[in-house]
């Protein structure tokens, strides 16, 4: 999850220096891989 984010803000970062849609891009895939692993990760605590 921690580099998922992490890639997502170094995108973010890039992006502010060179605005392009290859950066929001990964920024949008990498949030989105952010938002499933904590969704598996809350029901992998709801089921102990």
């Amino acid at each position: 999850m921690e580099a998922a984010m992490n890639t997502a803000v170094t995108a973010v970062a890039e992006y502010n220096k060179n605005p392009s849609k290859e950066h929001i891009w990964k920024v949008q895939s990498q949030v989105m891989n952010y938002i499933l692993l904590e969704k598996q990760l809350l029901e992998i605590i709801k089921q102990a």
